[in-house]
């Protein structure tokens, strides 16, 4: 690097003036972001001191109320869902300041007004969810000319809130959120950086350390957005366990049956009343007929052993709960674990880039390649995933770890410089390849995007057979000691070597009469890649949202969910051809990926439905194409007079692929941030405010 910087008008500029000019623009940008938000946390301040509007204190012991609501020493309580009505004096309005004291969650606040557009009786005019922690909040209510009589709905979650004041036309004054100026503060920090370091001209190279730390700043990035979901189950449970088994999750009741050295879960049910049915598998004869059917919900029932199973996949029990009860007499709840596998599958993800990256010749700069990682990690989904953790979500978490594994350790076998090197490399590979099968079996078809790479390696190369036999079998026996180890498992609890028990589960619908039907094909496109999500008027702004088509003919278990295109990272896959002219191998892994995506979203939807969790094993393989794809734009426009524009354009699409993911980080499924650490909600919901 030179040690000096030459400026636009061509004078050198020595390091320390540099730094120094970096430092004095980065306190302007302090200054003026302080500045900012202090105008956004005061704006309704300062518009009601323009406004003619009055400031009114109402006086609560003239207040109405029913039955849900009662007067107390210093306000109104609310009892459960309830509404408090006043008599104006044909005021105008234009916000409504609460105060309160009470429980730290979210409520829907409405406001019902009689004005001057209005006046025959109450008319919803606002519906706002605020956040009863702060002890106060600020409603936005515009009443048309004067107001004779206003209400306050507050919902079931105010309940035990005491209303201390009602003030209208205020708004506690002038104010300052220290987190949004961090974020504002962050940001024009970055671009300074970025602009006065010249990263966007910056190739990213491994072997050079102030480069890499874009990687590790990344994954440090992602890492914090793994820990923000991370808000269910993080305990351990003593072991042995101090309640019944049923009581406690699917993975944890696996590890009960291996350490007691049992296939089969040791749960107690009515197996007579289960064994007499002619269908067990049937929901509403056993809802019926069963009286223990709930602790066996999404359980593998053996019609013909009565015994039950679990038929998600071993691999994080084998991983991880197995040896850490066994080591220390704690089994860990299925928050740690899923944790655990979130963070590994974060370091994978960066991992199997670089190696793709590597191998293709694929060079971007620092903050290209800085945004592929957060836009890759975060369009997995797998943040998504771990806010919701359980054996639903962890075992499809593992299996895209141990998928980006495998193709983190192809990759770097076949640009091995040493032989040794190679075939450790190819070993971890097969290794991998099994513990996707015992993760989540149809990870496993994303391993055709390997068949160019190895046909190139084992086939073209020219080099001894002998040696070509003897690398090849360092990946194939891992394989084969594997497949028969699994199908072993499969064959002592269903009776075959290839049933994971899925058609035996206990669920809503009798799993065996599930197949792979042509029809539900082009509905599974929909579903899968072109679902969108639903936008909302509060944070986070978008949510999952279900679409029943109603076209399906038979059985179809749809649920909320979004599809590929709401993440444009992955858009990048649909340009893959563009840039795979002069190598089969790249053009053929990405055609692969494609298909094999296209693939698992048909199977998927036909053996199991729609359902966001479903999305995990799309979006990983797609996004790292697409990620692929967008950075090879940028390296090819490098040189080119429109270079700034593609670079513009591909960080949007990191960005946008972020900010998606983030949102539905809030909501979700569960919506666990929200409802079990609301507190850490209301950090990113009072962003926006």
């Amino acid at each position: 690097m030179e040690s000096n910087v030459v400026a636009q008008t061509g004078t050198p500029v020595a390091p320390a003036k540099k730094r120094r000019s970096i430092i004095i623009t980065l306190l302007i940008c302090a200054a003026v972001t302080a500045l900012l938000e202090f105008c956004i946390s005061s704006r309704k301040t300062v518009a009601l001191a323009l406004s003619s509007a009055p400031r009114t204190e109402l006086d609560l012991t003239e207040a109405s109320y029913g039955s849900n609501a009662l007067a107390v020493k210093n306000g109104v309580k609310i009892k459960s869902k309830g509404r408090v009505t006043f008599k104006l004096d044909g005021i105008k309005v234009e916000y409504i300041a609460l105060e309160f004291e009470g429980v730290s969650k979210h409520s829907v606040v409405s406001v019902y007004a009689k004005d001057s557009a209005w006046q025959n009786s109450l008319r919803r005019y606002q519906a706002e969810t605020v956040w009863l922690g702060d002890g106060r909040a600020v409603i936005g209510y515009d009443s048309a000319g004067g107001a004779t009589d206003l209400a306050l709905e507050f919902d079931d979650d105010a309940k035990d809130i005491v209303i201390t004041g009602i003030t209208l036309n205020y708004a506690f004054g002038c104010g300052f959120y220290f987190v949004r100026w961090l974020v504002l503060f962050g940001i024009a920090a970055a671009v300074v950086l970025i602009k006065e370091r010249r990263l966007y001209k910056a190739v990213f190279d491994p072997e050079r350390g102030m480069r890499t730390a874009a990687v590790y700043f990344a994954l440090v990035v992602c890492c914090v957005s793994a820990a923000l979901g991370s808000v269910k189950e993080m305990g351990f449970s003593k072991y042995p366990f101090e309640k019944p088994v049923e009581k406690y999750t699917c993975y944890q009741q696996q590890t009960d049956a291996f350490l007691k050295g049992r296939l089969d879960l040791d749960i107690s049910f009515n197996a007579s009343e289960l064994a007499a049915l002619d269908d067990p598998y049937d929901y509403g004869v056993r809802k019926a007929n069963v009286s223990s059917y709930a602790r066996l919900w999404d359980r593998a029932y053996n019609a013909e052993t009565g015994k039950v199973y679990s038929y998600f996949g071993v691999a994080p029990v084998l991983l991880i709960y197995l040896p850490i009860t066994a080591l220390t007499g704690y089994m860990p709840g299925d928050g740690f674990v899923s944790l655990v596998l979130t963070l590994a599958a974060t370091f994978a993800f960066a991992a199997a880039l670089l190696a793709v990256m590597r191998y293709f010749s694929i060079k971007a700069d620092v903050v290209t390649t800085f945004g592929a990682i957060c836009a890759l990690c975060c369009g997995s989904l797998i943040y998504v995933l771990n806010a919701h953790p359980s054996m639903y979500y962890s075992a499809v978490i593992s299996g895209m770890l141990f998928f980006a594994l495998l193709l983190n350790f192809a990759f770097r076998a076949a640009m091995a410089q040493t032989p040794k090197r190679r075939k450790l490399l190819l070993c971890l590979a097969g290794i991998c390849v099994v513990l996707i099968v015992a993760s989540r079996p149809n990870a496993f078809f994303y391993a055709v995007m390997l068949i160019p790479l190895f046909v190139d390696f084992f086939v073209r190369r020219k080099l001894p057979a002998k040696q070509k036999l003897t690398e090849f079998a360092f990946a194939a026996v891992p394989v084969a000691v594997g497949a028969a180890a699994i199908m072993w498992y499969n064959a002592a609890r269903f009776g075959s070597p290839f049933d994971f028990g899925a058609t035996s589960q206990l669920t809503f619908y009798d799993m065996g009469y599930c197949g792979l039907e042509i029809y539900k094909f082009f509905p599974s496109l929909y579903h899968y890649f072109l679902q969108p999500v639903a936008f909302t008027a509060e944070f986070p702004f978008m949510d999952i949202a279900s679409n029943n088509l109603g076209v399906y003919r038979s059985y179809e278990y749809v649920y909320t969910s979004a599809g590929v295109m709401n993440f444009p990272a992955a858009w990048g896959a649909l340009a893959s051809l563009s840039v795979t002219k002069g190598s089969k191998v790249k053009r053929w892994t990405y055609i692969a990926a494609v298909l094999a995506a296209v693939f698992v979203a048909f199977a998927d939807f036909c053996l199991a439905g729609s359902h966001i969790r479903y999305m995990g094993d799309l979006m990983f393989p797609l996004c790292l194409i697409g990620v692929l794809v967008l950075c090879e734009f940028v390296q090819l426009s490098a040189e080119k007079s429109y270079a700034v524009h593609v670079r513009a354009a591909v960080w949007i699409v990191f960005g946008l692929t972020i900010l998606v993911a983030s949102a539905l980080l809030f909501a979700n499924e569960a919506d666990n941030i929200r409802n079990l650490a609301p507190q850490v909600f209301r950090i990113f919901e009072k962003l926006f405010e």
